[in-house]
């Protein structure tokens, strides 16, 4: 299938390959960064908070840039900051930094797993939002809207996306609550970009063979 991969543009191999890509070094910087400000800091709470509004300003500031004005665009601040709020109530704990991450890869999770059960697939109910936001491509996405192939494929992206965050819920939660902070954030970079990694692969697997189809 030449123009597309089961109604997908034929680029989306290589979107994901860079978001693979940007979502490693998201995930590393952070790490160096901890490490050196709680060095400088000597408080894993305060240097845990430090370095995870790294990605939160980068992930915003690309927003802006691109000129993003939707609400999603701003959930990783706004999640940011709640956490931040909650543990300064807490008194310092850094329960709730650790597990900010976790709460929204979990209720994206299950709102995937979820749309499966009852047969609406989140992202085939997002398309026509999605499409609008590619610009010049926007109108020949939309009219592909109603193919049975591209609401197939949306079905089982949306399956491997909510596996794959829940996944990394759960491993995130267990973390947070058995490990202390500095092995938490060594431990819980690794595992995410694995869970991640492992997701993504499942993504490209099932678009290259159904591109060969």
């Amino acid at each position: 299938m030449s123009g597309s991969t089961a109604g997908l543009p034929t680029e989306e191999s290589r979107q994901m390959r860079r978001l693979a890509a940007r979502e490693a070094a998201l995930l590393a910087v952070p790490l160096g960064a901890f490490v050196v400000l709680r060095a400088a800091l000597h408080s894993t709470t305060a240097a845990l908070a430090l370095s995870g509004a790294i990605p939160v300003a980068l992930f915003t500031v690309a927003a802006l840039r691109r000129g993003s004005r939707h609400p999603v665009a701003f959930v990783p601040l706004i999640a940011f900051a709640i956490a931040l709020a909650v543990a300064i109530l807490a008194g310092g704990g850094a329960v709730a930094l650790k597990l900010r991450d976790a709460v929204l890869t979990g209720l994206i999770g299950l709102a995937c797993l979820g749309s499966l059960a009852v047969r609406r697939p989140l992202l085939a109910l997002a398309f026509p939002w999605l499409a609008r936001m590619r610009g010049a491509e926007s109108e020949r996405l939309l009219a592909k809207a109603g193919d049975p192939r591209l609401r197939r494929t949306l079905t089982v992206v949306t399956g491997i996306l909510g596996v794959t965050m829940t996944l990394d819920c759960a491993t995130q939660v267990v973390m947070a609550l058995t490990l202390s902070t500095t092995a938490f954030v060594g431990a819980a970079s690794v595992v995410r970009q694995v869970i991640l990694a492992a997701g993504v692969a499942a993504l490209l697997l099932y678009v290259q063979r159904a591109r060969r189809r």
